[in-house]
């Protein structure tokens, strides 16, 4: 089954091939608000299931790492400073998304055409892709917020605390997952680390 690669920090993310993703710190759209303070998710993906369901994927990787001989040892947020950083992001993701559907629907085009662009799965194409992403975060039960966390251990405790934590603060219709490697989530989605 042929996928898609996209690289956070030493994680590799294969997502199916039939999917839509961005990374979404590298989008155009992103990078012109970048001036404006707000954060955002590492991923945006469309699974195309079930009229499609929108993943925002943030990643975080506390596990310690060698490069060129050095050792990088990452120190755990609290889980109140950890949940406070994925909502934020989810929030601003979701205030920039909102910009970006104005933007579109400025376009005379666009307005005329969106019937067309919703029946498309050509996630290659911006406008195709950003119409699907429009339409899902409409629709609060089309979406899940996705913690890839990374540690040391399994970190049990510490996991259940940030879920819980997370959950407080995001709308009680918005799934919430934490994932990791010896656990992924969604199980069509790989990831691997540089050194495999």
């Amino acid at each position: 089954m042929s996928t898609q690669l996209f690289i956070e920090g030493d994680l590799h993310f294969h997502f199916p091939a039939h999917w839509g993703v961005r990374k979404y710190d590298q989008q155009r759209f992103y990078k012109r608000m970048g001036g404006m303070g707000l954060k955002a998710v590492d991923f945006l993906a469309i699974a195309p299931t079930d009229g499609g369901h929108l993943y925002l994927i943030e990643v975080k990787n506390y596990r310690t790492r060698v490069r060129e001989g050095m050792v990088f040892k990452a120190e755990l947020k609290e889980k109140e400073e950890l949940a406070e950083v994925v909502t934020t992001k989810y929030a601003h993701t979701l205030r920039a998304i909102e910009g970006i559907e104005v933007y579109y629907h400025r376009k005379w085009w666009y307005r005329r055409f969106k019937s067309v662009l919703v029946r498309s799965h050509r996630w290659q194409y911006d406008t195709i892709f950003w119409t699907h992403v429009f339409e899902l975060t409409n629709r609060q039960t089309s979406q899940t917020v996705l913690l890839w966390l990374e540690t040391e251990d399994p970190a049990q405790a510490y996991r259940k605390q940030v879920a819980d934590e997370v959950r407080e603060r995001l709308p009680q219709e918005i799934p919430f997952v934490i994932a990791e490697h010896s656990a992924p989530f969604p199980e069509n989605m790989k990831v691997i680390t540089e050194e495999e």
